[in-house]
């Protein structure tokens, strides 16, 4: 299993980043130290992405923040809904 997760490690997705052509959002915890540099690096890459950072919240945002984490993902959707994408 360890080599599995050393490889997954490796890859590198960021060129393609640009391509996205979505409406994205990024949500992470304040305190999710090992994930929010690929949160930022995720919201830099993507053209018109929303970056929600969940103040207190871990990895496990969704229930340690369950409002502003449904709050923030039901404004994302409300907005892509009414673009029609």
């Amino acid at each position: 299993m360890l080599p599995v997760l050393q490889a997954v490690g490796r890859v590198d997705f960021s060129a393609r980043l640009a391509s996205v052509s979505v409406p994205t959002l990024v949500l992470c915890g304040s305190k999710d130290r090992p994930n929010l540099p690929a949160a930022m690096q995720l919201a830099q890459g993507i053209r018109g992405v929303q970056l929600h950072i969940i103040p207190g919240a871990g990895h496990q945002s969704h229930v340690q923040a369950p409002e502003e984490f449904s709050r923030a993902l039901g404004a994302f959707l409300g907005g892509a809904a009414a673009t029609g994408k």
